[in-house]
């Protein structure tokens, strides 16, 4: 019986329009080209659902309305109308006032996006949130699946003091701010990363995994991630039955987890750019101070000067901080669908191997490159080549013998 659960689980029960998903496709084609499409009323309706559309590649983008977007926005309008003063919600506001926790402790929240739900007022009032980690909490926490575990009231023992905080051996880091307990789908990202060393790709496959109960999927990475939390931390007395236990928590948390929300977001950027503050979340991505600073600098510039929008043009995206000639190029070339090459270490060295050019700098092996290559293969080129060195065409060790052009190589590294 339980077979033939398995084999039902997934598989799809009926034809339905998601609510506000959106497709995203490269512009050269057209979705037709792309994709099986049906049209349902005015809408072209792709017949592929969304996991389908990640396996091949293509992007979809929930689009949302809120509200409360647009009562912020009459906010600050009328605050720059009756004052003159004009206000940057990104970085103006501070997240330590303690009126505002005051309305939190009281339930005066009413008119506040989530919040103004009885069930989550009464539960703010319990908890008395000190600092924007709390409210934060409060939304991860009170949720089905964390409700019915009890985290929800755990917290606000932990917080208080009635509890002593438990921490699994190599996540106190990640987990002291929430006094133990997981609350949001980073911290079982950083876990995965951090205790069994996953990369940041499969940290993300384990959240959506998660998230979408997918069977096939979860069960070898819960067998990565066993074996690699043991392998790493066995010596500091994690066994077997211990790493499982873990992983069975993050399963449970995350049947209705929840991504940190903007405002964390927003207090969390304003504090990575402060001199020798280190985060675990993004620490590990190298002078991530510098580009905590770019990404805040940078959005600021992208809203005040070009309403939002990313310009397409290469002279303005390499004058927005953190953005040099190659990232520039990346972008028009997967965004914009520009014919661009974007010229990293692989395709600096495929291209001197290959004899596409001897230029001794980067921009001289762009225009090699861009002279060598036809136009129709450039919206691709850049991508063909990054792979092709990273898995074939190596630095150290190439693969000449699984190389389709060995024979025109003429590199002084050629190993066959």
């Amino acid at each position: 019986m339980m077979n033939v659960v398995f084999l039902l689980l997934g598989q799809q029960k009926a034809a339905s329009i998601h609510a506000c998903a959106m497709m995203i496709f490269p512009k050269e084609k057209t979705m037709y080209e792309w994709c099986p499409v049906r049209k349902v009323d005015n809408l072209v309706v792709s017949e592929w659902e969304g996991g389908e559309m990640d396996e091949a590649g293509f992007l979809k983008e929930d689009i949302l309305g809120i509200e409360q977007l647009d009562k912020f926005t009459d906010i600050l309008t009328l605050i720059e109308k009756n004052t003159g003063k004009k206000i940057n919600l990104y970085t103006d506001i501070e997240y330590d006032d303690p009126e505002v926790y005051r309305y939190f402790a009281n339930g005066w929240l009413s008119d506040i996006f989530q919040f103004s739900a009885k069930g989550l007022s009464s539960y703010t009032q319990k908890m008395k949130p000190k600092n924007m980690d709390d409210v934060i909490a409060a939304l991860s926490l009170f949720r089905p699946g964390p409700m019915e575990n009890g985290f929800h009231m755990d917290y606000i023992a932990l917080k208080n003091g009635e509890k002593e905080p438990e921490y699994p051996i190599g996540a106190e880091e990640i987990l002291k701010d929430t006094y133990g307990l997981l609350t949001t789908q980073e911290q079982i990202m950083n876990i995965c990363n951090q205790l069994a060393d996953f990369d940041l790709v499969t940290c993300d496959k384990v959240r959506k995994a998660l998230g979408k109960k997918k069977l096939d999927v979860l069960l070898p990475l819960k067998a990565k991630f066993v074996e690699g939390y043991v392998s790493k931390f066995g010596s500091k007395g994690v066994t077997k039955e211990s790493a499982e236990h873990l992983w069975d928590q993050m399963e449970e948390f995350a049947k209705y987890s929840f991504n940190r929300c903007i405002s964390g977001s927003c207090k969390f950027l304003r504090n990575s750019c402060k001199k020798n503050v280190r985060n675990p979340t993004i620490e590990e991505i190298g002078l991530y101070n510098n580009k905590a600073k770019n990404v805040i600098a940078m959005s600021e510039i992208l809203v005040r000067d070009y309403n939002g929008e990313v310009p397409e043009e290469q002279e303005k995206l390499e004058s927005l901080p953190g953005v040099g000639h190659k990232t520039a190029n990346v972008l028009r070339n997967v965004w914009f669908g520009k014919p661009t090459m974007a010229v990293d270490t692989h395709v600096f060295r495929i291209a001197h191997r290959l004899d596409f050019s001897q230029g001794k700098t980067v921009e001289a092996v762009e225009k090699d490159l861009l002279k060598a290559l036809p136009e129709k293969y450039l919206m691709y080129a850049n991508h063909w080549l990054v792979l092709f060195g990273r898995y074939v065409c190596k630095a150290q060790k190439p693969k000449c013998t699984e190389c389709p052009l060995a024979r025109f190589c003429r590199s002084e590294d050629k190993n066959i």
